[in-house]
């Protein structure tokens, strides 16, 4: 497998990234012990770059490889707040077992007005952001 630099985040991925939105009830409703299957197949196959979302329902699938060294699991969610910002952040890690999120995003940011809709969520990613020059961010507990 051939692996790239994440940007400048320190982060070495896999130039393969395995999306997960297939898996999920709201796509493809791959039962839990097929999809856990199929993301430790890639897992063992070199694939350290998996792509999920808080819609889609499959943090439980990437939950058994989810603290693997190396493993990235990049995220997003449609938060419009701070506090549905907290919320998905706190899923994420609670879901998949992690103190840190690698990468996490919104959903459908297509211009500068769902940006501007969705700015309050934006401002509480970039706090932590800020603070580590980087790598993986970690976020204070919220709980």
């Amino acid at each position: 497998m051939l692996y790239s630099p994440l940007g400048r985040t320190g982060l070495s991925v896999s130039v393969l990234c395995l999306g997960a939105l297939g898996f999920g009830a709201s796509h493809g409703g791959l039962p839990l012990h097929q999809g856990r299957n199929l993301v430790k197949e890639a897992h063992g196959l070199g694939v350290n770059f998996f792509d999920a979302a808080e819609f889609y329902g499959v943090y439980p699938y990437l939950k058994e490889i989810s603290n693997l060294p190396g493993v990235v699991i990049a995220s997003r969610c449609y938060a419009y707040d701070e506090a549905g910002m907290k919320r998905s952040l706190d899923m994420y890690r609670r879901q998949l077992n992690r103190d840190v999120v690698d990468v996490f995003g919104l959903h459908e940011q297509e211009s500068g007005l769902t940006l501007k809709g969705h700015s309050d969520a934006l401002k509480f990613l970039k706090e932590p952001r800020s603070a580590a020059k980087s790598g993986p961010f970690r976020f204070p507990p919220t709980v």
